[in-house]
């Protein structure tokens, strides 16, 4: 009986060794903290550790949380995977470490469903940690000098971030830094120090339907980053710009929306050849879109409407084509071109009961106005000043403007004695007459009085 009894014993334990070397899961008695696993491993309490509470050891495992906490005393990580790969890491909570979790030099693994909460970084992937899988997951409070930062993703490429959240860490939300090829979809920043979603030196990512709200600063921001897309993204109620492209170029960005920001809807500065379509700005407390110092930009079928300054503002741009955008109802004009902003085309667009002049150019010189049309402005509807000269206007049209049609202060050779050339312009119905001087536009009313 004792022999049989001793055999039983040893099956049972011979079968639970055999379930764990073939990598179903250990229990939470068998993890301690700084504990390496190396099979899939099913958390069963709470841990409480200084330094780093679980390192993964081996590839193609699990780590399941089930949503007990790992709480650490401000040094290493909650979770550390280095030079990993197919890992998965779910329902864990990180509190209280310098990285919640950390990926360094990882690859195709996907974390889904973490916290991590109170650290100096979120989630930090580096050291060409690539085509990494994050979703569902939450950052929140981790703040910190040199931190702060939710979803952190260095060096990295290929790595897909989605229905992520980012909300009060201490500087940004999502930050790209020297990352190519990565997609952002559907993630959410908000009440983060200073910026929602920050891309650094980072070419060819895409970021699409994610939002930013209320962040201390900046919306979205490109920075010193090449060939970017984004994409029905939402920036409403940020304390700085909803949209800024910084030293950047050959950018896209679509059918985004920037609404009632402390700022800029959309601004490009020192940044070439980018191409804005379809966006909307709506709200703002600056302009809709403003360019400084931003050449041979592409923006077409943008609204600019109800901003608190001008539609659409460039200052120092030159050889940027605008076509059929739309300002309405913006605080200040709706086109500006000011300072040396030359050389640039805007083509069948519409500004619509802005409060001071629809098109305004002050000091720029050779841009062409095609096909454009000004109404119910509360100034002039196209108005030229400054040192504007060469410029010229091609068959604009101005009506039931407050102020004349057409009113263009310099002097030269070109029609009517001002410094632009004005062909087959029309003008109805403004309040203080067609155009000043007389004979920059066809005037409608004088045929009807005929």
């Amino acid at each position: 009986m004792r022999r049989l009894t001793v055999l039983a014993t040893l099956a049972l334990v011979a079968g639970a060794l055999l379930v764990l070397e073939g990598g179903d899961e250990a229990v939470a008695g068998h993890v301690g903290c700084g504990d390496t696993l190396t099979s899939s491993t099913t958390l069963r309490a709470d841990l409480v550790c200084a330094g780093t509470a679980l390192t993964i050891g081996a590839d193609d495992i699990t780590l399941d949380c089930r949503g007990h906490s790992l709480t650490g005393d401000g040094t290493g990580t909650g979770v550390l995977l280095d030079g990993r790969t197919g890992v998965t890491v779910k329902n864990c909570a990180a509190t209280g470490f310098r990285f919640g979790f950390h990926l360094s030099g990882s690859d195709e693994n996907t974390l889904e469903r973490n916290e991590a909460r109170g650290n100096l970084w979120g989630f930090d992937l580096v050291a060409a940690s690539d085509g990494n899988t994050l979703k569902r997951n939450e950052a929140r409070d981790n703040v910190g000098l040199g931190g702060g930062v939710g979803f952190n993703v260095d060096s990295s490429d290929d790595n897909t971030l989605e229905k992520n959240t980012a909300r009060e860490n201490g500087f940004a939300g999502f930050r790209l830094f020297e990352a190519d090829d990565n997609t952002l979809e559907r993630n959410e920043a908000t009440e983060n120090g200073e910026r929602g979603f920050q891309i650094g030196a980072s070419d060819d990512n895409t970021l699409e339907r994610n939002e930013a709200r209320e962040n201390g600063e900046l919306g979205f921001i490109l920075a010193f980053s090449s060939r970017n897309t984004l994409k029905r993204n939402e920036a409403r109620g940020n304390d700085g710009a909803g949209f800024v492209v910084f030293s950047s170029d050959d950018n896209a960005l679509v059918k985004n929306k920037s609404k009632e920001n402390s700022s800029d809807g959309f601004r490009l500065s020192f940044s070439d050849a980018n191409t804005l379509e379809r966006n909307e700005a709506r709200g703002n407390d600056g302009a809709g879109f403003n360019l400084v110092f931003s050449n041979d930009n592409v923006l077409v079928k943008n609204k600019a409407k109800e901003n608190g300054t001008d539609g659409f503002f460039l200052r120092r741009a030159d050889r940027n084509t605008l076509e059929r955008n739309e300002a309405r109802g913006n605080g200040g004009h709706g086109f500006v071109l000011d300072d040396s902003a030359d050389l640039n085309v805007l083509v069948k667009n519409e500004a619509t009961k802005n409060v001071l002049a629809g098109f305004r150019l002050e000091d720029s010189g050779d841009n062409t106005l095609e096909k454009n049309t000004a109404e119910e402005n509360g100034g002039d509807g196209f108005k030229t000043g400054g040192t504007s000269s060469l410029n010229t206007f091609t068959e604009n049209k101005a009506e039931e403007n407050d102020g004349f049609g057409y009113a263009d202060s310099t002097t030269d050779s070109g029609t009517a004695g001002t410094a632009n050339t004005y062909i087959d312009n029309t003008c109805e119905d403004n309040e203080a007459g067609p155009s000043d001087p007389l004979g920059l536009c066809d005037d409608d009313d004088d045929d009807d009085d005929d």
